[in-house]
């Protein structure tokens, strides 16, 4: 009897993990190299919410953001605030393009996303897409501390999204969000 009731008991667990799973989201990481190394990984995003703030209160305490440092100047939170409402006001045009004669970076909005994407002479490509939405949660804290958890919030609304993809000649990297465990 104690054997069916532990068993009852063990099935009841995997059937609410599965139905929980099910209503998830989760970010996927995919590595592969020209070898036969791969690695993946899928984490959903409910256990990424529960962890941060333990992680946050333990490895930051009580640290606070310096903002960010480009070259010789640096911004507080709060300028960098106030710089992205400005520029989200206006879509489709590149903020910023680096390059040389090897390769080249562009940093542009479209009507959904923070875009970056690369490209060099080597056929190396690089595209990131940053949802809008996950930026603004992520600046919506106050002071000098970004709001990591609204952005896990703000990336449990999108449904499926490819984030970043890396295709080169050795590999590729791909991060995306959906509602499978794969």
């Amino acid at each position: 009897m104690k054997k069916y009731l532990a068993l009852s008991m063990i099935a009841v667990v995997v059937a609410c993990g599965f139905a929980l799973a099910q209503d998830r989201q989760w970010v996927h990481v995919r590595v592969a190299s020209e070898g036969e190394e791969k690695f993946n990984l899928n984490v959903p995003l409910s256990l990424i919410d529960t962890v941060l703030p333990m992680i946050e209160d333990k490895e930051f305490g009580s640290r606070r953001s310096h903002g960010v440092r480009w070259e010789n100047h640096e911004w507080t939170l709060e300028e960098l605030r106030e710089l992205w409402n400005a520029v989200k006001q206006e879509r489709g045009y590149d903020l910023a393009t680096f390059g040389n004669r090897d390769s080249e970076v562009r940093l542009f909005l479209d009507e959904k996303y923070l875009r970056v994407e690369s490209e060099d002479s080597s056929r190396d490509r690089v595209s990131a897409r940053i949802p809008i939405s996950v930026v603004d949660a992520l600046l919506s804290g106050s002071g000098e501390r970004l709001d990591l958890s609204a952005a896990i919030d703000a990336l449990k609304q999108l449904g499926s999204d490819e984030l970043i993809s890396v295709e080169a000649e050795r590999g590729s990297v791909q991060v995306w969000i959906d509602a499978q465990n794969r």
